[in-house]
């Protein structure tokens, strides 16, 4: 059994998840796009728990199948290099699969070794380039495919 569980989240946990945005990213979605992001139709946005329920990291995605598209993940800093991130995407993986979704999309920042570490380790493959797709910092975005 895994020291890890994933959970859905749900309009309650808005403002953890905007806290958590806010830590992870420059670009971090507010509050308003985190909401609407829960009340669409094909979100899935994940939550990863300790045993204790702490977050641990979370996950922005979709499931309109045969497709499925991450938008965000991140585990906070002091996290990482503990597999959560993985636990994160295989269970968003999982979701997809049981759900008819066998073809996966996301973009990365071309500089993000680490994030396409991660999605080479579950299956995810280059497959184009968004020229300056980032702003803060200005970086190129690498669209990975899986399945």
């Amino acid at each position: 059994m895994s020291e890890y569980t994933l959970r859905a989240a749900t309009e309650a946990d808005i403002p953890l998840l905007t806290a958590l945005e806010a830590a992870a990213f420059r670009d971090a979605w507010r509050e308003g796009e985190i909401r609407s992001h829960l009340s669409g139709a094909t979100a899935v946005t994940l939550i990863c728990e300790s045993e204790a329920g702490e977050a641990l990291g979370y996950l922005f995605g979709s499931c309109l199948p045969p497709e499925g598209e991450v938008y965000r993940i991140a585990v906070p800093d002091a996290l990482r290099g503990r597999g959560i991130g993985r636990f994160i995407m295989q269970g968003f993986l999982d979701i997809l699969e049981k759900n008819g979704a066998d073809v996966c999309f996301l973009e990365v920042r071309e500089g993000n070794t680490a994030a396409r570490a991660l999605y080479a380790a579950v299956g995810f493959t280059a497959v184009g380039l968004r020229k300056n797709y980032y702003k803060d910092p200005p970086e190129h975005a690498l669209v990975l495919k899986r399945g």
